[in-house]
């Protein structure tokens, strides 16, 4: 099965709760979610970004012009995306609490597709991890969900009255010695295992866009 001539970036999850048709297509489906970054690429009209990656992704898939928040916190708007309900019915209302506990037979988004036969897998953040169950919501994946353990930073820094280092930092280092550059080579390890498989997949990468430069 090939991964690329199929796939189809998506942010929402309505059309799917509804379709009686997903026997049927058995698209494979790429889901990128990518966390307080405004959408300056070519594809959203921007006129000095140079994204060649990202523009033919939104070429080849679905482009979302308008963008709508459940809540304007992490955790509860990810619920709700993922379930399908709003965040009055998960309850999810901070970055700690998990929506089984209120609603424990609600249907995730990748725990539906799995049910039709689909391969399900993330890597990164997809629930907010803080506010996931075990297994970052283990009864979502058919494989089990990962992510990646490096260290925040490479340099060498004092900490200030809070602990925390700087707030940026570009060492002169391999991608992959940054959480996000080995994110994204286990991201397109995972597809590469995915697109060897005789079920179509639904997988998540929740990280930054070095996915798409390092893929496309």
């Amino acid at each position: 099965m090939k991964p690329f001539n199929s796939i189809r970036a998506l942010s929402g999850i309505g059309a799917f709760l509804i379709s009686g048709t997903l026997q049927a297509q058995q698209r494979n489906i790429l889901f990128i979610a990518v966390d307080d970054l405004k959408p300056i690429t070519g594809c959203y009209g921007d006129r000095h970004a140079v994204t060649p990656g990202i523009d033919r992704l939104a070429r080849e898939g679905i482009t979302f012009q308008n963008c709508y928040c459940q809540q304007a916190v992490s955790a509860p708007s990810r619920a709700s995306l993922l379930t399908g309900l709003y965040p009055d019915k998960t309850r999810v209302w901070d970055l700690v609490t998990d929506f089984r506990q209120v609603n424990p037979n609600a249907v995730s988004l990748p725990q539906h597709l799995k049910s039709y036969g689909y391969e399900a897998a993330a890597i990164g953040k997809i629930f907010h991890i803080e506010s996931a169950g075990p297994g970052h919501d283990a009864p979502s994946w058919s494989i089990p969900y990962r992510n990646a353990k490096n260290k925040q930073y490479a340099l060498p820094f004092t900490p200030n009255d809070k602990g925390r280092g700087p707030a940026t930092e570009c060492a002169d280092v391999p991608d992959n010695t940054y959480r996000d550059g080995r994110m994204a080579e286990m991201a397109i390890e995972r597809l590469d295992s995915l697109s060897h498989t005789n079920k179509p997949f639904f997988f998540l990468y929740g990280g930054f866009l070095n996915l798409i430069l390092h893929l496309l």
